[in-house]
């Protein structure tokens, strides 16, 4: 997997293709290398409900979130998905 992976080489790459009102984002690519294979992960908003993302500093909470809506607003309508995002500041 390269240091840096883009959306849309990522969406070409595994022919990905949103169903109407299945919100399941695609987060990223997952490696396996001892059963020598790659595939998309996708993250399943419609099954799993609300979301809770948290991590250090420069752990890519900024990236994860960003690829997240970048799927989500380029896949969906805005009558499929409603989104809300809260940030705790100190």
């Amino acid at each position: 997997i390269p240091e840096e992976v883009l959306y849309t080489n990522l969406r070409n790459a595994y022919n990905y293709e949103a169903k109407p009102y299945d919100i399941k984002p695609l987060i990223g690519v997952f490696d396996d290398p001892a059963n020598q294979r790659q595939g998309p992960v996708n993250l399943d908003l419609v099954e799993r409900g609300n979301t809770f993302i948290s991590g250090i500093a420069g752990s890519g909470k900024s990236t994860l979130i960003s690829t997240m809506l970048y799927s989500i607003v380029t896949n969906h309508s805005p009558q499929e998905v409603n989104i809300f995002i809260i940030e705790r500041c100190e």
